[in-house]
């Protein structure tokens, strides 16, 4: 009898600790992408109030709190205001016009297909490999479901991201907007924190104005970074590239041509 009882204690110590089942998210995210796209078309970015957002799904209102929840937990898609109202997040107004960056951070979002991700990238492995990682390191899983949901994700991201930094312009750059531009990229090797805000706020209204979507969402990124050189120097570079803007030296204030080629008046008069 006691024997009995030590077995029994033995698989209560071993089995999962209580409160660490793993679970799917409630929609999956081709539903996910699509409230994205319900949220962006009715709101455009502004904030949405919990009947808003009861009218445009046409769901019942607990249903509506279990998705609010899946996008805001699982996909990182919509966050809560102070005010108590909700707004798309960067990544839901990014996953809302297909950019691609976007998409794969919201497949990411959850811990579980991130590492699934990680492990196993872009290699092509079965569906089988996929539930037998799924069983042994993800305990409480449904790993048939889960497995159909990560080949759902990754066909998401190769199929409908088509909106990226790199695609080909949409608009021709103005040459306003170019010269704003070329003047934060020089500015930010080194320029003081003040001069870079201000310029990088000229910038952001500049993208704004435009009628191409991803050049508006980049602005919000850079008014949101405006503080961070590091990522602003990668998100002025991603604007040029989709602009396909290289950096002439005609765009180059004149401080700056001599700053960074002291050598220039030696060079002419050797060449002549």
């Amino acid at each position: 009898m006691k024997d009995k009882q030590k077995v029994k204690e033995k698989k209560r110590k071993t089995g999962r600790p209580k409160g660490t089942k793993n679970k799917l998210p409630f929609t999956t995210f081709t539903q996910a992408l699509d409230y994205a796209k319900k949220f962006w078309k009715e709101a455009q970015g502004s904030d949405m109030s919990f009947d808003d957002i009861v009218q445009y799904t046409g769901f019942h209102e607990k249903k509506v709190v279990r998705i609010l929840n899946a996008l805001r937990d699982a996909y990182k898609l919509v966050e809560k205001t102070d005010s108590g109202e909700w707004i798309l997040t960067n990544i839901g107004k990014g996953v809302a016009v297909n950019n691609s960056e976007s998409l794969k951070e919201m497949f990411i979002s959850n811990s579980m297909f991130k590492e699934l991700h990680t492990h196993f990238g872009n290699r092509n492995v079965t569906e089988s490999v996929i539930q037998n990682y799924v069983k042994k390191h993800f305990k409480g899983v449904n790993s048939k479901e889960a497995t159909k949901r990560y080949f759902e994700g990754l066909q998401i991201i190769k199929t409908q991201g088509k909106v990226t930094y790199h695609d080909k312009p949409i608009i021709e750059p103005s040459k306003d907007i170019a010269l704003h531009l070329f003047q934060l990229k020089y500015a930010l090797h080194p320029a003081s924190h003040n001069e870079i805000e201000t310029l990088a706020e000229t910038v952001a209204e500049k993208l704004n104005a435009t009628n191409d979507e991803s050049l508006k969402l980049l602005s919000e990124f850079i008014l949101e970074k405006k503080g961070q050189k590091d990522e602003l120097i990668g998100l002025v570079n991603r604007v040029m590239k989709k602009l396909s803007l290289e950096s002439p030296e005609k765009h180059r204030p004149e401080t700056e041509k001599k700053k960074h080629h002291p050598e220039s008046k030696e060079s002419d008069d050797v060449n002549e």
